[in-house]
């Protein structure tokens, strides 16, 4: 996987604290003994097999600790299926995605120690590497992982956990509801949607250079399903692409920028002072609306935070 998924990561440790509460939890259901399962429920310990890009093996039918092992895609996709999870790693989860109260978030690399004491039974993690961040070979030993992938269409990799997992009731409804929030965009937005061109780019100040994200990235997939147009030359661009700062003068004809912004600070902030920037049609117009997280990469919370800030930026747009 591409160190670019590492973009200012913002690592929070899980605390002893957390920790010993998310154990301590599982243990007091333990200790309490469960509900009555619903009629129709799996019964306790029941399982499925699955067959991944990992391989063909089985995984809890209802599991009851579940670590989502990146706060974007991982988490996303946990949270969105129902599955009760009880940490993540790298970073917070961000402010559109509705996990749960007071998640921990492990250190990252995430250590073997620290998963072990979550006693999970499913973990949910990225097989694009198999390295220090994603270690899904290392996480096998541990838990069943079910793997996501930061290189395929958002829907296309949710659908076919959803389908590995037997959570398709659970992919509905929250495929109805990003459905709602697109169909939303189009409605309100159509006339600048049919008319005006975008960019979407981040700025990065350290290299002097502006990141093109156009081919494959979810904010195009998200643009194209609200019927939207990249301006002129980005069409071209694969994802990454960096563009020189001098060079950003042939984007002088788009309509509007959607910035990127992945790390803490407002990124138009530090672009004030930047000529080549500021002097763009689109800009000194204000038609640039920035996001308030990475959402370079992520699942369906991701896509509907993606459709809002490009209903924000069409708004300008006219």
């Amino acid at each position: 996987m591409s160190t670019a998924l590492l973009e200012r990561p913002v690592v929070e440790n899980a605390t002893r604290r957390q920790l010993l509460a998310a154990v301590g939890a599982t243990g007091l259901l333990a200790a309490c003994g469960r509900p009555s399962a619903p009629v129709g429920a799996a019964p306790a310990g029941a399982t499925r097999s699955v067959t991944t890009s990992l391989g063909t093996y089985d995984v809890p039918v209802a599991p009851v600790s579940v670590l989502a092992v990146d706060s974007r895609v991982d988490l996303e996709t946990a949270v969105a299926l129902g599955l009760p999870v009880s940490a993540t790693s790298l970073r917070p989860p961000a402010a559109w995605v509705p996990a749960p109260p007071g998640l921990p978030v492990l250190k990252g690399p995430i250590v073997d120690e620290e998963v072990l004491a979550l006693r999970p039974d499913l973990i949910v993690c990225s097989a694009e590497d198999d390295g220090e961040y994603w270690p899904t070979a290392r996480l096998q030993r541990i838990a069943p992982v079910v793997p996501t992938s930061f290189d395929v269409p958002w829907r296309t990799d949710l659908t076919t956990i959803a389908t590995q997992l037997d959570r398709r009731d659970a992919l509905d409804r929250v495929l109805a509801e990003y459905d709602a929030v697109a169909a939303g965009v189009r409605e309100r937005r159509r006339g600048a949607l049919a008319t005006r061109r975008i960019v979407v780019a981040q700025w990065r100040p350290e290299a002097g250079t502006f990141v093109v994200n156009t081919a494959g990235r979810l904010q195009q997939q998200v643009l194209t399903d609200l019927g939207g147009s990249l301006a002129g030359e980005e069409r071209a661009y694969a994802a990454d692409q960096e563009v020189p700062l001098e060079e950003m003068s042939r984007f002088r004809d788009a309509d509007g920028f959607y910035l990127q912004n992945t790390g803490t600070e407002r990124a138009l902030a530090t672009m004030r002072d930047v000529p080549v920037w500021r002097e763009l049609p689109a800009v000194r117009a204000g038609k640039v609306v920035e996001t308030t997280g990475n959402v370079n990469y992520g699942s369906v919370y991701s896509a509907m935070q993606v459709a809002r800030d490009l209903d924000a930026l069409y708004a300008l747009l006219g």
